[in-house]
């Protein structure tokens, strides 16, 4: 009975006087010890606590004790057996874990560097094939712009060639038209010689008529 009111007491009154809290403490080092159920000594224990446990701070009191959960259990611990600095057993956990991998990097250094070596050696392949290319690039857009001009010249001469063919064409047919009407001169001028010489020798044909005695 003395026991359930002792308990009755410690819950009614810690309210009053005690701080609510919410941070994270862990168990000090090389230590065991005990989660209760209300914050005094004879109180019935709940788990026990190793230095490796985390604790989640739910309330303080006044009497050094520490309302805290773990896990999934709340319950009581004195103050003067936790930290809120991660315990030196953890922390040399934590140093040898990092001590492994910085080992196990330094074993690998000598592929690492092999490795680092043969991608500086395609980097100044790909840079100089980079270069190569851009070289190229370059001349074939030179290519090109003579192409463009080669072609802009090609149809200046296609179009000359059309001129110069309509030209031709103009020329031929006022050739032809020459050579008619050179041909009708020539026609025209031997019709008048021929009917200058039949007239010439109608002519003269008459006047020897003329000249004749006639005999009566």
């Amino acid at each position: 009975m003395r026991y359930i009111l002792s308990v009755v007491c410690c819950v009614l009154f810690s309210g009053v006087y005690s701080t609510s809290w919410s941070k994270t403490l862990y168990v000090t080092d090389s230590l065991q010890i005990t989660m209760r159920a209300l914050p005094e000594n004879k109180a019935k224990i709940i788990r026990m606590l190793s230095s490796d446990d985390f604790l989640e701070l739910l309330e303080k009191n006044d009497n050094g004790w520490l309302r805290v959960r773990s896990g999934q259990k709340e319950g009581w611990v004195l103050e003067r057996f936790t930290s809120e600095q991660l315990p030196k057993s953890m922390q040399l956990a934590r140093l040898e874990k990092k001590y492994a991998v910085l080992v196990k990097k330094n074993e690998d250094l000598p592929g690492l560097i092999a490795e680092n070596e043969k991608l500086r050696l395609s980097c100044e392949q790909a840079g100089k094939k980079a270069k190569q290319l851009k070289i190229r690039y370059e001349e074939l857009r030179r290519d090109a712009a003579d192409t463009v001009i080669l072609q802009a010249e090609l149809e200046r001469l296609k179009k000359e060639n059309k001129e110069m063919g309509a030209a031709f064409e103009k020329v031929k047919m006022e050739y032809s038209l020459l050579e008619s009407e050179a041909m009708l001169l020539w026609f025209i001028a031997g019709a008048g010689i021929f009917f200058l010489a039949w007239s010439i020798g109608f002519i003269l044909g008459r006047m020897q008529r003329k000249k004749k005695p006639r005999l009566y």
